[in-house]
């Protein structure tokens, strides 16, 4: 299966189960690195690339050093697998991984090595481990294989490492997407938007399992079963569908060329102009 596809300085990099982590330029495949990736993350600039994998090890490279064939030089250790990876806003990194854990590195380490600055452990414990993370606003917000989203004041790091909300979801909340305060949640057979202020939220029910979320400008792609639902607004109807060949597991939205991108447990890659 495709797991997780980002964009760097012009690259889209796909991240497969089948061994390797795939770099392409436009729709063409034009090089690769064997490293079975688990999640992906690119820094605010497009410039760093984060590549997590499910041995604990989080390989990080620039997107030069792609087209030069160079192999990543600066390894962090996360300890167990890698679920989900994020950049915040200070250009740190948040790395969770499936020993119920949000490792936070520095914005040097990302460049230069080091270790993990703060650690949250995130509750839950059997079933604690991380499968998803968004930033919104100021909070860290953590899907775990609990059922729950845990929302993290980043500003209050590292004095306060308990969560200031933690939300029931239901189900395993396995994609999150941000949108102003929003927080934007696919588990189970349902998208749900939670305002991280308030904590408001309203459910609106998908046709299957969701299997990816993207940001599409002011709207959102919903990735759900074999069919891909555009949406225009967060609480309007679907404006579009999309019918994939494969599940979808993976969604990206290339601004660039207003690509949608959709990764699928075939392992397939689909790419749809939205414009025009």
């Amino acid at each position: 299966p495709v797991v997780a596809i980002v964009a760097a300085a012009g690259w889209l990099v796909v991240a497969t189960e089948a061994g390797e982590t795939q770099f392409w330029l436009s729709s063409a495949q034009r090089a690769a690195l064997e490293i079975s990736a688990s999640a992906l993350a690119v820094n605010g600039a497009g410039a760093r690339i984060a590549i997590g994998t499910f041995s604990g090890k989080v390989a990080l490279l620039d997107s030069e050093d792609i087209v030069a064939g160079i192999p990543p030089e600066v390894v962090l250790i996360a300890g167990d697998a890698v679920g989900a990876m994020v950049f915040l806003p200070d250009g740190s990194l948040a790395v969770g991984t499936w020993g119920s854990s949000v490792e936070i590195f520095p914005a040097a380490a990302v460049f230069e090595g080091g270790v993990a600055a703060v650690t949250l452990a995130v509750a839950g414990e059997a079933f604690g481990y991380v499968v998803s993370l968004a930033v919104v606003g100021d909070w860290l917000c953590v899907g775990t294989g609990a059922r729950t989203v845990q929302a993290y004041r980043l500003s209050t790091l590292p004095q306060n490492l308990s969560p200031a909300h933690s939300w029931s979801i239901g189900e395993v909340p396995h994609s999150l997407a941000s949108r102003g305060l929003s927080l934007v949640v696919g588990a189970g057979h349902s998208v749900r938007i939670i305002d991280v202020v308030n904590g408001d939220h309203h459910a609106a029910g998908m046709p299957a399992s969701v299997g990816a979320i993207a940001r599409v400008g002011g709207g959102l792609a919903v990735g759900s079963g074999r069919q891909v639902f555009l949406f225009g607004s967060l609480s309007g109807e679907a404006t579009d569908v999309l019918e994939i060949g494969a599940t979808v597991h993976a969604l990206f939205h290339w601004p660039e060329t207003d690509t949608l991108v959709v990764g699928t447990d075939a392992g397939s890659l689909e790419f749809f102009l939205l414009s025009g």
